[in-house]
């Protein structure tokens, strides 16, 4: 039994806590970008928006996992040059990810960047979920081990 109250975590579940956050809240991104196509009146700017913010929030879990310090933006594309800090690999598989950029404030907007179909709101979803499999690939043995002691 430790000699630290319940309420005092280490470093290291901290961190752990942070990493499950930001996968909660990208997991629930990713499930509004489902449903916002499955609507009777599909969103499709909905889609690609909840796509992007999965793919930027899972990038960004993979950053505080390794504890770098990252900007306050929506830029995928800079997101990913922290990344390369950690992994110049991994930066390299989540590049497809910086086309998501486009969707995550203009495209919110009169005059912004739009799919033109369900069908074109679909591959921003695929480059999310792909993003999802390339961090938790990644991060596999960080996940598996569960919160540290």
């Amino acid at each position: 039994m430790s000699d630290r109250p319940s309420a005092e975590r280490t470093p290291e579940q901290c961190v752990w806590d942070a990493v499950q956050t930001w996968l909660e809240y990208a997991d629930e991104d990713l499930d509004c970008a489902h449903s916002a196509l499955q609507q009777a009146r599909p969103s499709l700017r909905g889609a690609a928006f909840h796509s992007q913010q999965a793919a930027e929030k899972f990038v960004k879990c993979f950053l505080v996992r390794h504890q770098v310090e990252f900007d306050r933006t929506h830029d995928i594309g800079k997101l990913l040059e922290d990344v390369r800090l950690v992994s110049d690999d991994l930066a390299g598989s989540l590049q497809l990810a910086s086309q998501l950029t486009q969707f995550a404030v203009a495209g919110r907007y009169p005059g912004g960047t739009r799919p033109a179909s369900t069908e074109a709101a679909e591959p921003p979803i695929g480059t999310a979920e792909r993003v999802w499999t390339l961090v938790r690939q990644a991060r596999a043995d960080y996940l598996q081990s569960g919160r540290p002691e």
